[in-house]
């Protein structure tokens, strides 16, 4: 194991502004912890989604980089995790929670001799067998949770598939960036809706008539009133049943405010799909969105929710009761690859088309080895034990520099800049 951890804070610019109802982005930052062998990990919280800022989750990992080392170095960052005052701190910091809990997990992963999302279907799915390696690899037809098996033997498993996404724009410039995606070979597409309900109606209608055998997620972020959703969705059901259009919408996603759960199951009562994201933060809140009922479909995004151990309850009460669909946070290569592990480890409780291909929204990313995380449908993880990702860059130009006008890394309008924490092996 490395004697040290890096904490790096990158900038990476998107293509052009990424556009939602609730603003846009033109710069990604987060960090990324990287130990410069084998492990690596990323703290991102969301400006506008996420309850913790970057000086929050800056000023604690400087509060408590010699926990983290310490913890990291005895391969103990689960207790650290578990423990009362880190669940304390950590409480409103879901992104700090992931962060530190992937690391604990490859390591893990790591010490099984398995890529990652090989050791999460051997840790996380139930297993009768007496070989610990055998676990399903493939959820069998009408099987539950807990009573799926796999081979695990060859670490091998299908390539994992996403949905393209698309923020807001004008019709003529949302059917081009369909088209493009179309030609990609995307067969699932995200789309941001505007938040009027006619305008969006509009745009729906439009794209479901010019891409019948696409499938379309359409993401309203919480715009709607409970009223408008109402008749946007009896609008959608009624076009659908005359003309046949609208039929191949996978999914209407957060039409509503978070915190009204009840009306999010009345909307439940047309033949379209409801997707939750924003409502579902946290085990308390899945649990209220299970008690009503409340949607189809949890667009889950690990980034927002927090660790492993706290998505287990995700796990235990999908499929069955709801299913589940893995979603970027706007990661950079390196959290988009822990989001293909997730997804393909999810693919063996219930397939689908994840939410995780938004590489290509970036001008460009951190100088990783991107087997994993390239821009694509479909995304082949390697058989490497762990996150199976390294580093193109050499740890010693950004590590332990003090110089403000000398401590970043700038190449392709990426910068990335060595945070000053003594993560050290003295305790």
């Amino acid at each position: 194991m490395s004697d040290q951890l890096t904490l790096i804070h990158y900038k990476i610019p998107f293509r052009s502004p990424f556009r939602t109802a609730k603003g846009d982005f033109r710069i990604r930052e987060g960090f990324i912890l990287d130990d410069g062998w084998n492990f690596r990990t990323e703290v991102a919280p969301l400006p506008g989604f996420s309850e913790e800022s970057l000086d929050e989750v800056t000023y604690f990992l400087q509060k408590n980089n010699q926990a983290i080392w310490h913890h990291f170095d005895r391969s103990t960052l689960e207790a650290f995790l578990a423990d009362k005052s880190t669940v304390t701190s950590l409480f409103r910091m879901p992104s700090v929670r992931f962060g530190l809990s992937m690391l604990a997990e490859q390591q893990m992963a790591v010490d099984a001799g398995l890529p990652l999302y090989a050791w999460w279907i051997r840790r996380y799915t139930p297993t009768s067998a007496k070989d610990d390696n055998i676990i399903s690899s493939q959820r069998a037809s009408g099987s539950s949770y807990r009573s799926i098996r796999s081979d695990l033997s060859h670490r091998t498993i299908p390539p994992v598939r996403s949905n393209a996404v698309i923020g807001l724009h004008d019709p003529a410039t949302l059917l081009h960036a369909i088209a493009r995606h179309k030609r990609a070979g995307y067969t699932t597409i995200k789309v941001k809706l505007p938040s009027e309900w006619q305008q969006a109606f509009s745009l729906i209608t439009e794209v479901c008539r010019e891409y019948p055998r696409l499938k379309f997620r359409f993401d309203a972020n919480g715009a709607f009133t409970e009223s408008d959703a109402h008749r946007l969705l009896r609008l959608l059901e009624a076009e659908h049943h005359a003309s046949g259009i609208a039929g191949n919408i996978d999914y209407l996603e957060e039409p509503l405010d978070r915190s009204n759960m009840a009306a999010l199951a009345r909307l439940r009562q047309y033949d379209i799909r409801i997707a939750v994201d924003e409502s579902v933060r946290t085990p308390d809140d899945l649990q209220n969105l299970l008690d009503h009922d409340a949607a189809d479909v949890l667009v889950l995004k690990p980034m927002l929710f927090g660790t492993m151990s706290e998505m287990e309850t995700v796990w235990a009460a999908a499929g069955d009761r709801i299913a589940v669909t893995v979603s970027s946070s706007l990661e950079s290569v390196v959290g988009r690859t822990l989001l293909a592990h997730l997804s393909a480890f999810v693919n063996s409780l219930w397939p689908t088309d994840h939410g995780i291909a938004t590489g290509d929204l970036f001008d460009a990313d951190l100088p990783y080895d991107e087997r994993a995380g390239h821009p694509g449908p479909t995304i082949t993880l390697p058989p490497d034990y762990g996150i199976g990702l390294r580093p193109n860059f050499h740890f010693s130009d950004i590590r332990h520099t003090k110089s403000a006008d000398s401590d970043s890394w700038k190449s392709g309008g990426i910068e990335l800049k060595a945070i000053p924490l003594d993560f050290s092996h003295q305790k």
